[in-house]
């Protein structure tokens, strides 16, 4: 059954017979404390990676801030070394961005590092600068200097991801949204979100070239939508940011028809 309706200003089309995406596995990180530092190791199953940010918190509901790069983005086993860890609890999670311009964020990661740990081996640490800088095809791009044990925690607004090429081939190896999608026919967007839509949050924004608002859907409440052509006014890129229960989930690019 297709049902066409309008809720908050967004024509949409609610395909109720489609079935619901499984939530995809994202990379779960594994991790220790030892030496002043702690060491965080996962599995990249995916080869057209560009970069990926490692971001901190004092909590895993809390803000979480950037503190470095990973400087190999090869498929397989990557780590990442927090040589200025926190006393008390750290959580990690990874933004994984990739050539399309998608930006995924993954599952997070705590563990607690005690005080008398970090006084008695810290002196042991090197000085590793590498971990706190971008990888080099991403030195001309705005950033921020990566927090420390001694800072306070700040908010570090990842850049909006650069808009993709449009030859891109859709068949290749890159990586696309796992829920938006736009029609290369209808020249509509679909929406399919996981089956725990009923005990989540989910909420998507539209945004143009010049960043604008272009509409928004603050509580979807279904987990098949297509939104209707007429939304986006013929705009050629379409940026969208997916979130659940206020996180962001999936950040991307839409190429129009």
């Amino acid at each position: 059954m297709v049902l066409k309706l309008l809720l908050y200003g967004v024509f949409l089309i609610s395909v109720a017979s489609c079935p619901a995406l499984a939530q995809p596995v994202l990379p779960d990180i594994a991790g220790t404390a030892g030496r002043g530092s702690v060491t965080l190791n996962w599995q990249c199953q995916y080869s057209t990676v560009k970069a990926i940010s490692v971001l901190r918190a004092t909590d895993s509901n809390a803000v979480y801030s950037l503190i470095g790069y990973v400087e190999q983005t090869d498929k397989g086993i990557q780590s990442f070394k927090d040589i200025h860890p926190l006393t008390g609890l750290n959580c990690y999670k990874l933004a994984i961005e990739f050539k399309t311009g998608l930006i995924w964020r993954s599952n997070h990661y705590c563990l607690r590092v005690e005080k008398y740990t970090m006084e008695s081996e810290k002196k042991l640490l090197p000085d590793n600068k590498a971990v706190e800088q971008k990888p080099d095809d991403r030195k001309t791009e705005p950033s921020s200097k990566p927090a420390d044990a001694s800072s306070a925690q700040i908010t570090i607004k990842l850049k909006m991801p650069p808009v993709p090429d449009d030859t891109i081939d859709n068949t290749s190896t890159n990586v696309f949204s796992r829920y938006c999608s736009a029609d290369t026919h209808t020249g509509n967007i679909t929406l399919r979100l996981p089956a725990d839509i009923e005990r989540y949050l989910y909420s998507i924004k539209f945004f143009d070239l010049q960043n604008h608002l272009i509409t928004e859907v603050p509580h979807i409440g279904t987990a098949n939508l297509i939104f209707d052509k007429r939304n986006f006014q013929r705009k050629k890129n379409i940026r969208f940011v997916l979130r659940k229960d206020g996180v962001e989930l999936e950040e991307g690019w839409l190429l129009m028809p």
